[in-house]
């Protein structure tokens, strides 16, 4: 998706429980990490590897802001989205295939019903400041 062709109606698609994660990022994050999400096609499962790249042209578009902004935004966000991490209760781990599970092994046994797994939220951000833009990937489960 060409990043420029985004509108206020453009959905997003991700889990509610993610809500509390998402909220807890700085804005510049937050545009950044939607701007990437925008990029998925929610029909098709994410292939291993993908890449997205956000232009500053592009992020100081869609968040009306200029351009020199746009450069510092994207750094900041990307490292705050490198360090921020999502948590997901146990009973709410989903496998590739949709069914719930701990995705613990059967050699350690069963997580106890309040464990909750930590997760980065994307798998790397690459800042490239002299072209001004960022790729992001994110972790795929297969």
């Amino acid at each position: 998706m060409n990043l420029l062709s985004v509108t206020k109606k453009t959905k997003i698609r991700h889990r509610n429980e993610i809500n509390s994660t998402f909220s807890s990022l700085p804005l510049s994050a937050r545009r950044i990490l939607f701007m990437a999400m925008a990029q998925i096609d929610s029909r098709e499962e994410l292939s291993e590897g993908a890449t997205f790249r956000i232009t500053a042209r592009e992020y100081a578009f869609i968040a009306d802001i200029d351009v020199t902004g746009a450069y510092r935004q994207l750094k900041e966000g990307a490292e705050e989205l490198q360090a921020s991490v999502i948590r997901i209760p146990r009973n709410q781990l989903l496998t590739a295939q949709g069914n719930q599970s701990s995705g613990h092994t059967k050699k350690r046994g069963k997580l106890p019903s309040d464990a909750v797994r930590l997760m980065n939220l994307t798998a790397f951000c690459d800042y490239v400041e002299s072209e001004g833009y960022i790729d992001i990937a994110f972790f795929t489960c297969h």
